[in-house]
């Protein structure tokens, strides 16, 4: 059974496409020009945790306050439930990718920061996340 942030995440590759452009080739690195079209989405997880802070507040105030298993299950179903009502957007970027010549074949290079193709991959929920612990941690410096 695929996790709920699998689900997320393979939502926004059901519409992911991409166009390698120009390939500027130095030794054992690369940098290649890549333009994606893929679904965004951030609204989809931007409506189930909304559902889901709620129902989390009310929870722990409640008589028997949940588990973090029950918890965790309030995210996961309110992820299914916003999957179900919430179309991703279609988003475009145009992407700079690092690669690595290893053992005579090229890869994508994971010693270096490659965030923008992770956002495509995963439909903007690394950029989501980011901007929650900014929020997060100048809402605790202020």
């Amino acid at each position: 059974m695929l996790t709920r942030q699998t689900q997320l995440i393979k939502k926004s590759n059901e519409s992911l496409t991409y166009k390698i452009g120009e390939v500027s080739i130095d030794g054992e690195t690369a940098i290649v020009n890549v333009s994606c079209t893929y679904g965004d989405v951030k609204a989809i997880f931007g409506v189930a945790f909304s559902e889901y802070m709620q129902k989390a507040i009310a929870a722990a105030f409640s008589e028997t306050p949940p588990s973090e298993e029950e918890i965790d299950k309030m995210l996961s179903d309110e992820i299914v439930s916003a999957l179900n009502s919430t179309p991703p957007t279609e988003h475009s970027a145009e992407l700079k990718v690092n690669c690595i010549k290893t053992d005579g074949k090229w890869a994508i290079d994971t010693s270096t920061e490659n965030t923008e193709l992770a956002d495509v991959l995963t439909g903007n929920l690394v950029s989501t996340f980011t901007e929650m612990a900014k929020d997060k941690i100048s809402k605790s410096k202020g």
